[in-house]
């Protein structure tokens, strides 16, 4: 089955939750389509941010596509899918055209095994190569620590807190979210080391022995 594109200007990406509001061409399937769109990123993504983020690269090629007048989710073609990656890849970072490409992907097997596609147009199409010579994120140097530490005025509980938060991270390279959520029922102190129990994406629990220094602040 083949569809031609007609020429438009791209698609902002739609800006209300797409699971209480589905693109047009999901909602143009039916209910057992919506359904099976909204319980697909339900099911799979328990983090309600990570969720809406997929749920959004979905809804922005469907959005897309739509533009571009396909009127039916049958007409979809690989050769689509990989016109819109090298759009968004003129846009953004390779490992966020990656990111969309995987939403798109597993969002389509998941109607394809329900029934409401024939075949996963994006199961084959193949993304930009992620290359990463060194780390993006800065280290810093020892002197550049203890400036940090001695900028923080510990004169109250906030600063007493900040500088515990800001060690922790450091000391344990942990997520700034992890360390954000962490409780005093995680600080575990035993007879000879600490640890902190940090809850990772997708329910996992990290254990981590604190440093002594980290420990002390």
């Amino acid at each position: 089955m083949s569809h031609e594109l007609v020429p438009t200007r791209p698609a902002a990406p739609p800006q209300k939750s797409v699971l209480l509001s589905p693109p047009a061409l999901i909602a143009a399937k039916g209910k057992k389509a919506r359904s099976a769109f909204r319980d697909f990123f339900l099911a799979r993504y328990p983090n309600d941010h990570t969720r809406e983020a997929y749920a959004r690269a979905v809804a922005r090629f469907l959005t897309w596509l739509e533009a571009r007048g396909i009127p039916d989710l049958d007409y979809v073609e690989p050769s689509m899918v990989g016109i819109y990656l090298d759009e968004l890849a003129a846009q953004y970072k390779t490992r966020s055209v990656k990111q969309h490409l995987a939403a798109i992907r597993m969002c389509f097997d998941h109607l394809t095994r329900e029934g409401i596609l024939p075949t996963n147009p994006a199961i084959h199409v193949r993304g930009p190569k992620l290359k990463v010579v060194k780390g993006v994120t800065p280290v810093l140097e020892d002197s550049q620590v203890l400036d940090l530490f001695e900028s923080i005025d510990t004169s109250s509980i906030v600063g007493l807190r900040d500088r515990a938060l800001i060690a922790v991270m450091l000391f344990t390279w942990a997520r700034v979210s992890a360390v954000c959520k962490l409780r005093v029922r995680d600080y575990h102190q035993g007879t000879r080391k600490t640890q902190l129990f940090l809850g990772e994406k997708g329910g996992r629990e990290h254990r981590v022995i604190l440093h002594h220094k980290a420990e002390e602040l």
